[in-house]
């Protein structure tokens, strides 16, 4: 796992743009609970997206990161805390 992949996991995400692997979903995140966030996608309307479900991609520094949604399953608060082990 990238540095910048840990980055996201342990970062703020509210204000992120990100798009739903697999699905038209995108946009901007809003809000954030242990299990879903709330993005507001392009057309103005708001999404509520199951975290564990989905991958979500990220756009950092011009790099395209891939974070399956499991390892974001946490409360924004708890996510911070947790240890973060390289994936081989």
């Amino acid at each position: 796992m990238s540095k910048i992949s840990k980055c996201i996991i342990k970062g703020e995400l509210i204000g992120s743009h990100v798009n739903v692997v697999g699905t038209l979903h995108r946009g901007i995140i809003l809000d954030e609970t242990k299990t879903r966030f709330v993005i507001q996608a392009d057309g103005g309307k708001r999404k509520i997206i199951v975290k564990e479900a989905n991958k979500f991609e990220f756009d950092v520094d011009n790099q395209k990161i891939i974070v399956d949604g499991k390892d974001l399953a946490f409360r924004p608060e708890d996510r911070i805390k947790i240890k973060v082990k390289a994936k081989s």
